[in-house]
This record gives C-alpha cells, structure tokens and sequence, in this order.
C-alpha cells in the first residue's frame, strides 16, 4: 500500500473512491466537518456524502462529477471550548490503495482548524495539507491569542505591531516587570498569528523614541539608573507620531496619559491600545479615541488565565473588520 505523508502545503493526487479518514487529538473528540462554498450540480446528491461510522468519517467520492462539489474542505472541530495545548491533532486518510498521513500539529488555543482541502476533476482528487504551521510549541500565550481570534480574521490594514513602554521609574516594580513579560509574550504570539513572519517592534518611550533589538536590552533600559521621572505618555506628540494606519500601537504604562480625555487623542481612534499594568482600581473601557486595558495575569502557565486579557488586546485590530461587516 502506498503511503504519504503531508507537511504544510503538500498535495498528494489520487484516484476518487470511498474515503475513509480518521482523526485523533489526544483524549479530546474530533469532529471533522465536509464543507464546500458551492454545492454538487445535482443537489440531492448531498446527504451521504459524507458521514460517520464509529470512529471513521467516510466520504463517498466515487459519484459522477455532477454529484461532487468542485472543490471542498476538512474542519477539524471540538465540541467545547479549544483544543488543549498540550496534544497534536493526527489525521490519516485511507483512499483504495493509498494511505495519506498529515503531519501532527498542535490547534492549542483554536475551536476549529482548516485540515485539508479537496479538489475533485476526472477520476483523481487531490488532498492538500492545509493543517496550521507550528511555530514552536504552543505556549500558554498563543493558545490564549487564539482562543481569542477564535475565528475571526484581524484587519488587513493591520501591517505591524508596535509596543511603546514607558520607562519611567515607577515602571520599575518587579510586580510590572513579570506583567510585562507576560504581555510581552501574548504580543508577540497575536503578531505571529495575525501578521505571519512578523515580530512586534519593541521601543522605549523617550525623547526621541528608542527602538530595543531585544527583550533583555529593553529590561535593562527599564532597570538603569537614568530612568525618567514622571510618565512619557505625558507628551502628546511623542505618542502621535508613532501612530500609522497600518500599525497597531501598544502603549504600556502605570497609570494614564492626561491627554487621553483631549480631543486631539481621538486621532487615534481604532489604532492605539493603552495597557496598563499595575494601575489600581477598575480601568475605564475607553478614553477618548483610544481603548484602555488593564493587565493583569498572576498565573503564566494556564491559557484560560490570560485569555480574556489578550481578548482585550485583539479588540481593536479587529474592530474596523466588524464595523465593515455591521454595515452590511
């Protein structure tokens, strides 16, 4: 029996027959859902198409072309909440002779994962692994992120991120150096998932704006002896000019800029999210044109304990795609 292996973006092309697929992920149960954006010619086609038995999804691919859609797609989904972070979901695909394996990758974080898509012309169909590309494990921080995206696409004005920090002296708590980390983390996964092969763009609010190649070289800016007194977010333009159309912008501090209630600050509108760490007391959703949030994640290690944070950090970059979609 023939056998292949399918890693991101592969396509094996095989005879249409009855297909049989099986998938695993752990001890959670996988459901994998058949879906086409167009139906068969002949729509009564359509029930036993594809169906369960047991522990198998059998699909009925050997019907006339008229019966088959033109092109279709594997889902994998769970019945509650997410995939847990710490399984890789397995997919084999047994097709007459021929016997298809998919690479096994976490879906830590995700409801519902694009496993393969079909093609069918002829006698042959083609697989295409389409399964999400791990980028390293699956940390607490990306599985929080894409619990929170669940779905749902960021604008694709978003571009690049950017994560401005306040380094004046009260930032300098060992209680805001872990929140930050943690925010650090989350960040940095939302840009692997919302703009691949990107990295957030680290910089330190002086005069003018520093940019840190690093983490550890922004901590040690944070830690020396010279640190300001008095927030920078205290001064408009140096905020403002870091602002772009296609740049989400992370302003990070203790407590919140006073020009925030001014109406120049809602020339920020949709792009700028406040963070705050450390900030007593409950943080106001928004002030003036620009989100606030405040941040705060004790525990590191569990995806359930920074996922409703991150879903106040994905808020804005989603929010001109859902304003669009209102409108329609």
């Amino acid at each position: 029996m023939p056998q292949y292996e399918l890693g991101p973006n592969q396509s094996v092309q095989t005879r249409r027959g009855l297909v049989r697929v099986q998938a695993t992920y752990g001890a959670t149960p996988v459901r994998l859902e058949f879906r086409y954006s167009t139906p068969p010619e002949d729509a009564s086609a359509q029930e036993q198409l594809w169906t369960r038995h047991g522990d198998l999804w059998v699909g009925t691919f050997s019907r006339p072309l008229t019966q088959l859609p033109q092109r279709a797609a594997l889902f994998a989904t769970v019945a509650n909440g997410e995939f847990p972070v710490n399984e890789k979901l397995a997919v084999t695909i047994d097709i007459g002779n021929d016997l298809l394996t998919i690479v096994p990758r976490s879906l830590g974080g995700c409801s519902e994962a694009l496993v393969a898509e079909i093609e069918f012309f002829g006698q042959t169909l083609v697989f295409k692994d389409s399964t999400p590309v791990d980028q390293g494990t699956v940390t607490p921080a990306r599985a929080a992120v894409r619990s929170a995206l669940r779905s749902r696409e960021v604008s694709p004005e978003v571009e690049s991120i950017v994560v401005a920090v306040d380094l004046s002296a009260s930032m300098r708590g060992p209680a805001s150096r872990q929140e930050l980390e943690t925010l650090l983390d989350c960040v940095e996964a939302l840009a692997g998932e919302a703009t691949p092969g990107n990295r957030p763009a680290l910089l330190g609010l002086e005069k003018p704006a520093q940019s840190f190649p690093s983490r550890a070289e922004l901590f040690g800016a944070l830690d020396a002896n010279d640190v300001l007194f008095g927030s920078n977010l205290s001064k408009y333009e140096l905020v403002a000019a870091l602002v772009a159309p296609d740049r989400m912008l992370y302003l990070v501090s203790d407590d919140l800029p006073v020009w925030l209630a001014d109406s120049g600050a809602r020339d920020m509108r949709g792009r700028v999210e406040v963070v705050l760490l450390g900030y007593p007391g409950p943080a106001p959703e928004r002030v003036g044109g620009c989100f606030v949030t405040r941040w705060s994640a004790a525990s590191t290690d569990m995806a359930a304990a920074l996922t409703e944070g991150v879903r106040h950090l994905v808020r804005p970059m989603l929010r001109d795609l859902e304003s669009k979609e209102t409108a329609r």
